[in-house]
């Protein structure tokens, strides 16, 4: 069994840290464990694919040892299915259109099959599966989600990005709903080039926080509108907000949440999933 050396991550602070309570909820965003174990799966020089007992081998360590690090007690874990509401939203672009042609690594289905049989991972359609991590969480706040997708740091909850080859492992602690925001913001201004939606013509990602740190509002979401609304795109808003934002509830029909394309309800819709003062409708 190969075996993965723990490792501290580091908070956006620079300080060590793993979750204090114990007896914690995972919620895993399945859908990257597909694509970066099969891809370790291939030698680098010489191209040669290694045995799938090679992937269910780094599978079992990483579990447990993402279990151990969060002192994991019970868990739950998405992976994304047939569907997309975001492919209907998406009216600027096609959604993901850049991905059409992608080739899926070699293990790519064995490995989504192993999730399921093995850790009762399940298939969601409609939605992807980290808008289903968002649900979960969205029931019960002391969850922990387990996802390297960036995307979901505008989720107010605890979450660990668990260290590849390529990258280092990190816990993040619940921030202020306003820090959650701003990731949101900046995401609908500057767009997203992974799922091929561009946002605001001219405005990255350094020209988003500007934008943010420069605009005379407290509330980063009213301050990207407020952009948009300078350039009579209040349309083209609603749009990125719709393919940016996480839904983190379905009505009855099992259907994604998604908010009208109103100001105000936009805010009584965010008050949801962001803690605020009921008084005062701060965030905080």
């Amino acid at each position: 069994m190969l075996e993965l050396q723990p490792q501290q991550p580091e908070t956006e602070t620079g300080k060590t840290q793993y979750p204090s309570t114990d007896n914690n909820h995972i919620v895993f965003d399945f859908d990257t464990w597909s694509y970066d174990i099969a891809y370790a799966a291939v030698e680098k020089e010489t191209g040669v694919v290694r045995p799938f007992s090679y992937c269910v081998a780094i599978i079992e360590a990483r579990f447990a040892d993402i279990m151990y690090k969060l002192k994991g007690a019970t868990y739950e874990g998405y992976l994304t299915g047939k569907g997309n509401f975001r492919n209907f939203v998406a009216v600027t672009d096609p959604y993901k259109g850049n991905r059409i042609n992608t080739v899926k690594p070699p293990y790519y289905e064995d490995i989504r099959t192993y999730l399921i049989h093995r850790f009762s991972a399940v298939v969601v359609h409609g939605y992807e599966a980290d808008d289903a991590c968002a649900m979960a969480v969205h029931k019960n706040r002391d969850a922990i989600i387990v996802s390297r997708d960036k995307d979901l740091r505008m989720v107010q909850c605890r979450q660990f990005s668990y260290g590849t080859s390529r990258t280092q492992e990190a816990y993040y602690d619940v921030m202020p709903s306003i820090e959650h925001l701003k990731l949101l913001a900046i995401q609908i201004l500057s767009g997203d080039t992974t799922d091929n939606y561009k946002g605001l013509k001219g405005v990255g990602k350094k020209t988003a926080e500007e934008i943010l740190k420069n605009l005379n509002f407290t509330d980063p979401i009213l301050a990207a509108f407020s952009k948009y609304a300078t350039h009579n795109k209040q349309g083209l808003f609603f749009e990125m907000f719709r393919l940016a934002f996480m839904v983190h509830e379905v009505d009855q029909d099992g259907n994604p949440v998604v908010v009208d394309p109103q100001l105000v309800t936009l805010f009584d819709y965010l008050r949801k999933y962001y803690k605020h003062d009921p008084e005062t409708l701060e965030w905080i």
